[in-house]
């Protein structure tokens, strides 16, 4: 009988140490997997997947529909498939950064193309507009969200701590195979 009990504890506590494992790997693994992505975005702002960027609101100039911190999905188009009202980017060709605001005006040419559109600000009255040669449009916005946005920003914010808390858990880790060897 006590040998039989004495298995029953041993196999419960290496259940305990297999669950024990199996958390730590995947706490070790996400939070890897969450630098590797910082580390792209951060690295990498203007990286192109398959046609779609990713870019982050930094102002407040088109809430409600976009808030500020919003993380948004561009995906790249043609400058003839874009219709008033849709909400596209553009890079300014003053400063050269990438702006996104609504489409409120298209000029065509003599064959139906798009070549000058009128962008504005849904929050900001009274603006003047800005006109946009079809040859500096980027994209249009496809997704929006403020979730992953202010997820994203909290995560920069912490950037070296999540370096930090990463390093350790490999160090931990690599502790923990040596010793069970």
């Amino acid at each position: 009988m006590k040998h039989e009990e004495a298995e029953r504890m041993l196999f419960e506590e290496t259940q305990g140490i297999k669950e024990w494992k199996i958390a730590f790997n995947i706490v070790f693994y996400l939070s890897t997997a969450i630098l590797v992505i910082m580390t792209l975005l951060l690295v990498l702002p203007d990286l192109n997947v398959m046609g779609f960027s990713v870019l982050r609101v930094v102002t407040a100039s088109m809430e409600p529909e976009l808030p500020r911190d919003s993380l948004i999905l561009i995906r790249q188009d043609e400058a003839n498939n874009l219709e008033i009202g849709q909400i596209a980017t553009y890079m300014d060709e003053e400063d050269g950064f990438l702006r996104t605001l609504r489409i409120l005006y298209i000029e065509k040419d003599d064959d139906g193309n798009n070549v000058v559109f009128k962008f504005g600000a849904d929050a900001v009255p009274n603006q003047t507009y800005q006109v946009v040669s079809s040859d500096n449009i980027v994209g249009r916005v496809v997704f929006v969200s403020y979730a992953i946005g202010q997820t994203l920003l909290f995560l920069h914010s912490r950037f070296l701590l999540l370096i930090f808390t990463t390093i350790s858990l490999l160090v931990v880790k690599l502790y923990v195979s040596w010793r069970s060897r």
